[in-house]
């Protein structure tokens, strides 16, 4: 009986091993682009793009900004900042962020890409005492297709395609082990 107790407490030990790896693989960013930071000077902004950091072309994309200074506060109201976005090097949207009198240090603008590919979110901040301006550069890519809905069990855990297949992996190695070692307990109950 101490036998299989022993061998029941490696497998399972290996098997923790094995999960903890495969969480190591589950927190990897699915996304190069997921709260991107710049900074130059004093001023830095962190960028994120809804939905999910991936826009899709011909869906809205909500652009968000968190700016900071170096003293980790920010105050918009010295600052004029305009953001644009372009695409192979030529402009084709800007607007003016806290130009309705926001206070705090998040702005938003709205965007639909209109086709895949590559694009640069370019924010450019003149102080209003007339220091030099600061320009903060985010690349980022906008895919074609829709993501698509996840469902189940998975989808409410936020696993992924291939981490929802370690995941069955695991289950299935555990349900071996621990079916192996249960037979192996009933041999030695009947005396085999």
């Amino acid at each position: 009986m101490t036998r299989i107790s022993s061998l029941s407490v490696s497998a399972f030990s290996i098997l923790i091993a094995l999960f903890i790896s495969a969480q190591a693989l589950i927190i990897l960013p699915a996304s190069a682009h997921a709260h991107t930071l710049a900074v130059e000077g004093e001023v830095g902004a962190t960028l994120h793009i809804d939905p999910a950091d991936e826009p899709v072309a011909g869906s809205p994309s909500t652009i968000y900004l968190d700016f900071k200074n170096s003293k980790r506060e920010f105050d918009p109201s010295e600052y004029a900042f305009v953001l644009s976005i372009g695409q192979n090097g030529s402009p084709i949207a800007s607007t003016t962020l806290f130009g309705n009198g926001e206070t705090g240090a998040t702005a938003s603008y709205t965007y639909t890409f209109a086709q895949p590919g590559d694009y640069v979110i370019r924010i450019v901040g003149t102080p209003k005492d007339g220091d030099e301006p600061t320009t903060l550069t985010f690349d980022t890519h906008v895919s074609s297709a829709v993501p698509t809905q996840k469902n189940g069990l998975f989808a409410f855990l936020g696993v992924h395609g291939g981490h929802a297949l370690i995941i069955l992996l695991l289950i299935a190695i555990l349900v071996i082990v621990v079916g192996y070692e249960k037979w192996k307990e009933y041999r030695i109950k009947r005396g085999d």
